[in-house]
């Protein structure tokens, strides 16, 4: 008793169902999940519910699972960069000196030379006082400790200065590769 295999396949059972996008009326074998339209060249899935058959155009739902994909990618570009924001402002917080306007006052080697300057015009001062009350050991060494403490002063002044702004320049890289990449997504839509 076996049948050719188009005997057997014309013996199952069909079902009518009609295509969502054209309205073509199909018929397919029951247990068929994907069909193409005859009519229209859709791709459709086949869906049950409530013991009826109806079609969805398979293309609208891949449509809508890549948008879902890019929200969900951007979603998480943005907290990446959210984190990457909260990070530097924990590890760089916005300094306490503020110029006229209100923006954060900048460290720069001036400012160190600055204050290496200052910390040697006290130390100065103070070996004009020693040697006025005629210490004059007591002088040179003041003199000495100041000229010493003006350039420690002056070096970790730039060697801060120079650890923020390579941090700067490794965060502004990090943000702006994250910006980037949100662009190409933004583009893609």
């Amino acid at each position: 008793m076996n049948a050719p295999p188009k005997q057997l396949e014309a013996n199952k059972p069909r079902l009518s169902v009609t295509c969502i996008r054209c309205g073509a009326p199909l018929s397919i074998p029951g247990e068929v999940r994907f069909v193409t339209c005859t009519h229209c060249r859709s791709t459709l899935v086949v869906q049950w519910s409530e013991g009826a058959a109806h079609t969805k155009v398979l293309d609208a739902i891949d449509q809508r699972t890549e948008r879902i994909e890019r929200e969900v990618a951007e979603l998480r570009i943005r907290e990446q960069i959210d984190q990457l924001d909260h990070q530097w402002a924990i590890q760089y917080p916005p300094r306490a000196t503020r110029d006229n306007n209100g923006r954060p006052i900048r460290l720069t080697a001036g400012s160190a030379n600055k204050a290496a300057f200052m910390i040697g015009v006290f130390g100065v001062f103070f070996a004009v006082l020693a040697a006025t009350a005629e210490i004059y050991v007591f002088a040179v060494v003041i003199a000495v400790a100041f000229v010493f403490l003006a350039m420690a002063t002056r070096n970790s002044v730039l060697r801060g200065i120079a650890k923020f702004e390579q941090a700067e320049v490794r965060y502004k890289e990090a943000r702006q590769k994250l910006q980037e990449e949100l662009g190409q997504l933004t583009l893609r839509q």
